[in-house]
C-alpha cells in the first residue's frame, strides 16, 4: 500500500487540494530542512515517516529535487 502511494506521488500531489496536500505531507514526512546557501541557492533535506524512510532512502535525493 505504501508503494502505491509513492508510485504516482508527484502527480497526485500536483492534482490534490491544499487540504489533501497537507495530509500527504503529514503522512510521508516528519520534517523538512531547507537551507538557504549563498553558493548554490538552497538545499532540502527531509526526514520521512515509517515505512517511507526505508522505502525511499535509495532515491531520497531524487525525490527532493
Amino acid at each position: 500500500m505504501a508503494l502505491d502511494i509513492v508510485e504516482n506521488c508527484g502527480e497526485a500531489y500536483r492534482n490534490a487540494t491544499d487540504s489533501t496536500k497537507k495530509l500527504m505531507n503529514q503522512a510521508i514526512f516528519v520534517k523538512f530542512h531547507i537551507n538557504n546557501t549563498s553558493d548554490d541557492g538552497f538545499s532540502i533535506k527531509a526526514t520521512f515517516r515509517a515505512p517511507f524512510n526505508n522505502l525511499l532512502s535509495p532515491i531520497q535525493d531524487d525525490i527532493l529535487k
